[in-house]
């Protein structure tokens, strides 16, 4: 019997982490709007520094003037706690998580005009109750 309380530990222990996803830019995932800061200059840092620090943008659009914006997410979730009990896992599941985002805008030049770092919390809803 105390065999059987040590096998069900240990899935309890695996489901845990099964149930944690990350994902986009893992240069992300310990800035904040303070280290940001640190690293990007307005009207000093440039788009190969951006990338040098960065990697690759994930997305990038073009205003109408001529001037680029990058994009940068991280995602990091993990199931909610209804998505383990029998039953009720069919019902009302999810995750749950927080998403960060950089905005980096530039002039003509490539050089930084104006930048943004935000932080927001995500859930995703599944199951036959949304």
């Amino acid at each position: 019997m105390k065999r059987m309380g040590y096998v069900f530990l240990i899935m309890l222990i695996c489901c845990a982490f099964i149930g944690c996803a990350s994902g986009g830019n893992k240069a992300l995932k310990f800035e904040n709007q303070s280290s940001i800061g640190q690293k990007i200059k307005r009207g000093v840092t440039t788009q190969p520094q951006i990338r040098a620090m960065f990697g690759d943008p994930i997305r990038t659009n073009f205003t109408d003037s001529g001037n680029i914006i990058w994009h940068y997410e991280f995602f990091k979730t993990r199931l909610k706690a209804t998505s383990y009990i029998p039953v009720v896992g069919l019902f009302d599941s999810g995750k749950k998580g927080k998403k960060k985002e950089l905005v980096v805008f530039f002039d003509k030049k490539g050089t930084v005009r104006n930048y943004s770092m935000s932080s927001s919390d995500v859930e995703t809803f599944e199951g036959l109750i949304q």
